[in-house]
């Protein structure tokens, strides 16, 4: 929740504050929504993702790392014209 709301205050600074604000606000329900969600059914999402093998793993991965470049550029300062 500290991570969402981080984002949504950092997100008039940013290239993309529309998306940044959105992305912190989804970070921040999804904080507040995990102790519902409980302890069970959130090791059976696990387990049901990884019963997909290892290339369902690697995929994911693969988006959360491409995500997360996202996020740092649009998170560097906006370019200011002279």
């Amino acid at each position: 929740m500290i991570f969402g709301a981080a984002l949504f205050l950092a997100a008039l600074e940013s290239r993309a504050p529309m998306t940044i604000r959105v992305t912190g606000g989804v970070i921040f329900a999804a904080g507040l929504a995990l102790p519902w969600i409980g302890h069970e059914r959130l090791w059976r999402m696990f387990d049901w993702w990884a019963a997909h093998g290892t290339n369902a793993v690697r995929a994911l991965g693969v988006v959360v790392l491409v995500g997360g470049l996202a996020l740092v550029y649009a998170l560097l300062p906006a370019l200011r014209s002279a």
